[in-house]
């Protein structure tokens, strides 16, 4: 790959497509050498040689696998000398393990990434950066999470450059989603470059900032790989519809010279079938007039018997035993719109829930294709604040009414609104039981296609008033769920919950929690805790980069924007 120049210069197939290759990649040119420049900073004051991407060749993965092993022996010596892995000290340990482990089994995370499109520039930065990482403890965690994250996305994604390599659009989506990477390994590094003294003072007054502007970093490169993967399965699709029309152009013209054939053979042989039926016909009759006979007395026989009991559970009865309300959540959601909509909204709510709304961390975890875990904090003064919870309604209203019939994605939508249901005495869906019972009503509400022998299955064994029974049966049915299956959970105004439910509420997050950190499921999982102030009590089952602070005083929405999420 021509650094200098054209990325894409050994291609000499797409036509015109080649005249506006510096168009395309202009953005991303300019953000490798300010990568460039950075990386250079930080080995100039590392007192080693500047790095020379041009001379980069496929060697130089070994370099990056050997520092990453150094990095991992460093830190692993540090860790091992503390026998306790609990608090900030075992959160690194746990980050950094499973890249270790890869790194020291030969299957390092850049064997995934590309080799073409950057691929010098991702070695020779990522070289650096484990450079950084051995030398230095500082931000270790965050690190090591975003380069477990970037060859997931990255992977695979080279492959629609082959597949519609004359496709414009395909190549501006391609230099976003290499651009958006370099950025983020230019954020990485740039911490390495800053005054310590500076850096110190930052993490004092704001301790989570550097990983959370990491996080959104990440979060750019997962939606601009969304948009070069949306744009790329339709060329794809659209090529396949014209060749499917040549296929069946030419299939119908095989199958008119095969109707001729046909009618010539069918000439020839009847006159042979008369024959051959007529004689089939005298013989077989009696033999099936005494095989009918003994057909008749083994059912007169068989009806004495007393019939056998398999009981079948339909997903309607399955929902009718439980006692399911299908219209509980959408009186919830409406209830909550109304509400909203008529009462007067001060400025710093609106400005809240413009914030969430257009949070792309938030664009992300409903867009990308992957499995996703959130808690969000509103961290609004007012613990009956509900910004978070009008956004949230309205999504879940999408799913539920707006779902387009023509995708075979399964698009299942589940969701409790605590504000709605904040008494137990006086409401029973507000018991923490019915809570997960309701969720998993609503799993088999809206995926009715459960085999009827498991939906039997978890009847029998299903406790209504142990969180533990209901959440083994939810894990059950999560798995038999299919890989088109993507599963939206919204558990929302966690502040409404009272103090003496704040255990069970726990005990609810952490299993569902549990089942998405499994793996043992096909669908996709996509599940949101939101609390109008913060849920402290919570934080500790997720990670740093799974928790999303907005801002204490969020930036003025523009115009009469709330008008917009009616």
């Amino acid at each position: 790959m021509d650094l200098v120049g054209n990325p894409m210069a050994s291609r000499t197939d797409c036509g015109e497509i080649a005249d506006d290759y510096n168009t395309f990649y202009s953005e991303y040119f300019a953000t490798q050498k300010e990568f460039m420049e950075t990386a250079n900073r930080f080995l100039e004051k590392s007192k080693l040689p500047p790095m020379d991407l041009v001379q980069a060749d496929a060697s130089g993965w070994n370099t990056v696998q050997s520092r990453m092993e150094q990095a991992c022996s460093a830190i692993e010596k540090v860790s091992t000398q503390e026998k306790e892995l609990s608090g900030m000290r075992g959160k690194m340990v746990k980050a950094f393990r499973g890249l270790c482990r890869n790194a020291a089994t030969g299957k390092l995370f850049t064997s995934l990434i590309p080799d073409d499109m950057g691929g010098s520039v991702l070695c020779g930065g990522l070289n650096v950066i484990c450079t950084a990482l051995e030398q230095t403890s500082v931000h270790r965690e965050a690190v090591y999470k975003a380069l477990e994250r970037l060859p997931r996305i990255l992977n695979n994604h080279v492959e629609f450059l082959e597949l519609v390599g004359q496709d414009a659009d395909i190549h501006q989506r391609a230099a976003k989603l290499y651009t958006e990477v370099l950025r983020t390994l230019n954020h990485i590094l740039r911490w390495y470059t800053t005054n310590a003294f500076v850096v110190g003072a930052k993490r004092l007054i704001n301790p989570s900032a550097l990983s959370a502007n990491l996080n959104d970093h990440i979060t750019e490169v997962q939606l601009a790989a969304k948009d070069l993967k949306s744009r790329a399965t339709f060329v794809l699709w659209k090529k396949s519809s014209n060749n499917a029309e040549e296929v069946l152009a030419l299939g119908a013209n095989i199958g008119r010279q095969f109707e001729c054939v046909n009618l010539n053979i069918q000439q020839l042989h009847t006159a042979s079938y008369d024959i051959i039926e007529n004689l089939i016909h005298n013989n077989v009759k009696s033999l099936l007039g005494d095989y009918m006979q003994s057909l008749a007395i083994k059912h007169t026989s068989n009806s004495l018997l007393p019939a056998a009991s398999h009981p079948i559970t339909t997903s309607a009865e399955f929902l009718r035993e439980l006692e399911y309300d299908p219209n509980l959540i959408i009186k919830d959601v409406n209830e909550l719109r109304r509400l909203y909509f008529t009462n007067t909204v001060s400025r710093p709510d609106a400005n809240r829930l413009w914030a969430f709304k257009e949070n792309r961390r938030v664009t992300a975890w409903r867009t990308v294709h992957e499995d996703s875990l959130m808690l969000v904090n509103a961290r609004s003064g007012d613990s009956m604040d509900w910004s978070t919870t009008m956004v949230n309604a309205t999504f879940i209203r999408c799913l539920i009414e707006e779902k387009p019939d023509f995708t075979r994605i399964n698009t299942i939508p589940l969701g409790f609104f605590c504000s709605q249901h904040r008494d137990p005495y006086r409401d029973e869906e507000a018991k923490p039981e019915r809570i997960a019972l309701n969720l998993v009503l609503q799993l088999v509400h809206h995926f009715p296609n459960f085999e009827p022998t498991d939906l039997r299955k978890c009847l029998d064994k299903l406790e209504r008033d142990n969180i533990d029974s209901i959440f083994r049966i939810f894990r059950y049915l999560v798995k038999k769920l299919p890989e088109t299956a993507r599963v939206y959970l919204i558990l929302d105004g966690l502040s409404f919950t009272r103090e003496n439910q704040e255990r069970s509420v726990w005990e609810i997050v952490d299993h569902l929690i549990c089942i998405l950190l499994e793996k043992k499921h096909k669908a996709t999982l996509k599940f949101m805790f939101c609390s109008p102030t913060r849920a402290n009590f919570l934080e500790k089952l997720f990670d740093d980069s799974e928790i999303l602070n907005l801002p204490l005083a969020p930036m003025s929405l523009p115009g009469n924007s709330l008008l917009r999420l009616r």
